[in-house]
């Protein structure tokens, strides 16, 4: 997906031709990538009848908006997030549709494009914004969570109730990688990736060599054991206090040897593994 996108705006922004929507014209000053990305991103909704309700039918255009704002800074985002959400906010039904077309692509775990910093940044433009408050309920929800475990910082401590009823923490284990599996007992995709973890070759001798902990945290109290793993259940703290974003069962999140989140609500083995061949 995102190939595709490249090739399609670099084909744009070299040539300025385009067939379906109606792009702003760039002008000719502006002749490097970046500086077309820029104004395109700004200007991208300028030509667009922003009350046609067929505009957000197809994730088409958020798509490609998409790709645009991700070359952007912070500040640019906010500014260009802002400027569409005050023209959309006189049509409901779109600013509902592309709202959640942004949640979809960019928050959603199991989408290609998930990015939890943009949409963080976004979320953070919505509540803001000069829009009806009812819109920004969900995005506040959301937002407890994403300014949570960031990627690059430390992850937040939790207490947890490990199988021979001790009470740990996971500041316990600092000085080794974690990776923090949340699971349920009744998950058979959970049992699964369990299973592909016990006999993954990388991980083992990570284990072996004591340099990656292994913290199986289940939703209720959980009798198996696997050897070398450090298992126990949520005692409520995890989610009670949301202190952790779990969007689904299995999820997994990797921290460094300082608990630095390396890896966030991870639903992908293989990531871990690519990441993990690095310490070993």
């Amino acid at each position: 997906m995102r190939h595709l996108l490249l090739v399609f705006f670099t084909h744009f922004l070299l040539l300025g031709n385009a067939q379906v929507f109606s792009y702003p014209h760039i002008p000719d000053s502006l002749v490097s990538v970046e500086s077309r990305t820029k104004y395109l991103a700004r200007h991208y909704w300028d030509c667009a009848n922003l009350s046609d309700t067929s505009l957000f039918s197809s994730p088409d255009r958020v798509l490609d908006y998409i790709y645009l704002i991700k070359q952007q800074s912070s500040q640019e985002i906010d500014e260009n997030i802002n400027s569409l959400l005050l023209q959309l906010k006189n049509y409901e039904d779109n600013l509902s549709r592309w709202l959640w077309w942004m949640e979809h692509f960019l928050h959603d775990v199991q989408s290609p494009l998930c990015d939890n910093e943009l949409y963080l940044t976004i979320c953070e433009s919505i509540i803001t914004a000069d829009i009806d408050s009812s819109y920004k309920i969900r995005p506040q929800w959301q937002l407890e969570w994403l300014q949570r475990n960031r990627i690059g910082h430390e992850a937040e401590n939790f207490s947890f109730v490990d199988n021979g009823g001790s009470i740990r923490q996971l500041n316990d284990y600092k000085g080794r990688w974690t990776l923090i599996l949340f699971h349920r007992t009744s998950c058979e995709l959970c049992h699964q990736l369990i299973c592909e973890m016990k006999n993954n070759g990388v991980i083992e001798q990570l284990l072996y060599e004591k340099k990656l902990n292994i913290l199986a945290i289940s939703s209720s109290r959980d009798d198996s054991k696997v050897d070398s793993w450090i298992q126990g259940y949520d005692n409520g703290e995890i989610e009670n206090s949301r202190l952790y974003e779990i969007q689904q069962y299995p999820c997994m999140y990797l921290l460094d040897v300082n608990h630095v989140v390396v890896k966030r609500q991870s639903l992908n083995l293989q990531d871990i593994i690519d990441i993990l061949r690095i310490v070993n």
